[in-house]
């Protein structure tokens, strides 16, 4: 009897040790704790760096993290309370979703077609002849050699952006109830 209660206390000392040495081991390193929400001093630091408006030093940060820990409470209550969950809530998110992810592809591909549209000094010659010729332009091109080129420059890639769009619609399977659609 006495080995049984010798070894069971063995064992709840082993189970109490490696709970809390896995513990020890695992717990994660965190600045700041707001109930669930446990963010590292790097962590503050590039959130801080993100969105700091006040300035530098101690008062800037006591202010930023004020603001956080608030935000954090608030949204956390809002979790709580279930809003990811209502239909509202869920058609903002999407599109919100969508809008980024649209201005992530326009941003990208503008980029992709700006490093290849090249505008030569003839194309700049050509239209502010015809800008002249139309009163749009009085001064010398020579005062304005920029700002035509930046003109036909940004046609170009309008352009290019359109035919991009164009070519995604053309491989694109795409079927509409007109009489749906149109009544």
């Amino acid at each position: 009897m006495k080995k049984l209660i010798s070894v069971t206390i063995i064992i709840v000392l082993l189970l109490i040790a490696s709970y809390a040495i896995k513990n020890y081991i695992t717990r994660e390193e965190y600045a700041i704790k707001v109930n669930n929400f446990a963010m590292t001093e790097q962590e503050f630091e590039d959130y801080f760096n993100e969105v700091n408006i006040y300035g530098t030093g101690k008062e800037a940060k006591k202010k930023v993290l004020e603001n956080l820990i608030s935000k954090k409470l608030i949204l956390q209550e809002a979790e709580k309370r279930g809003l990811y969950k209502s239909e509202e809530f869920l058609k903002r998110l999407q599109g919100y979703y969508e809008q980024l992810l649209f201005n992530e592809i326009v941003g990208i591909k503008s980029q992709e077609v700006g490093s290849k549209v090249k505008v030569s000094d003839r194309e700049v010659k050509e239209r502010y002849s015809v800008m002249k010729e139309k009163g749009l332009v009085d001064e010398p091109l020579e005062e304005c050699y920029s700002r035509v080129k930046w003109q036909v420059f940004r046609e170009k890639q309008t352009e290019d952006f359109h035919n991009w769009a164009e070519k995604l619609e053309e491989s694109a399977e795409i079927k509409i109830d007109r009489e749906a659609i149109l009544k």
